[in-house]
């Protein structure tokens, strides 16, 4: 899920290490969302006779996510893996600040 929306396409990856511990990576996008792209010139000098002029256009976008948690205790011969675990990132384009959690519990299936 991503703010209230099923991330259907979404791949989760474990990335066992060396040091017997894991990462997990979520990697996926969005569904396609409408979004207001906003765009304003303005001459400032010897033109300011130029008016202002601001427009609004609207776009369809999907937003990519990318995040990696970790590194966790574990091995890949481990039986279960299980973590809860939060962080806050910051959207560079937005300026907003939103918390992801994870909360995860993965057992080995039996050969």
């Amino acid at each position: 899920m991503r703010q209230g929306t099923a991330q259907p396409d979404t791949r989760i990856l474990l990335k066992f290490l060396s040091d017997d511990t894991y990462i997990v990576q979520f990697k996926g996008v969005s569904d396609l969302i409408t979004a207001l792209e906003k765009n304003e010139e303005q001459a400032v000098g010897t033109c300011d006779n130029k008016p202002l002029v601001r427009n609004e256009t609207k776009r369809e976008i999907s937003i990519p996510l990318n995040h990696f948690f970790g590194p966790y205790p574990g091995k890949s011969t481990d039986k279960v893996l299980q973590k809860k675990d939060s962080k806050v990132v910051y959207d560079p384009v937005t300026h907003e600040k939103s918390t992801i959690t994870i909360d995860f519990t993965l057992n080995q299936k039996d050969k």
